[in-house]
């Protein structure tokens, strides 16, 4: 379940990063219009809450604020690097990641 914290924090980051008007244009090489930034910022925070609800899930109140910080400041930083080294490649990572995280619910 770590994982799949991880992999949502991640994506969260992502698509409030996709919201904003330089890097949709770097990642995507076009201009946006504020209605797709919209729904990118609201992807955002579904994943935001859905993050905080699988750390709460499987940690508890207490700790689970914690895991569910952690998984956020871990997400944000790995964005970070990727987009300033390659930008066009923040999809990747979300799939490779969402693979592990069902092989790894697989296992239990």
């Amino acid at each position: 379940m770590t994982c799949l914290l991880v992999v949502l924090a991640y994506a969260s980051m992502a698509a409030f990063a996709c919201a904003m008007r330089g890097h949709h244009r770097t990642v995507f090489r076009r201009d946006t219009v504020p209605e797709v930034r919209r729904a990118w910022r609201i992807i955002g925070y579904a994943l935001v809450a859905a993050a905080l609800g699988v750390a709460v899930t499987c940690h508890g109140w207490g700790g689970g604020l914690v895991a569910w910080i952690a998984a956020v400041t871990v997400g944000g930083f790995a964005l970070t690097l990727l987009l300033a080294v390659a930008p066009r490649w923040i999809v990747a990572p979300i799939v490779v990641a969402a693979v592990a995280a069902g092989l790894d619910s697989w296992s239990v």
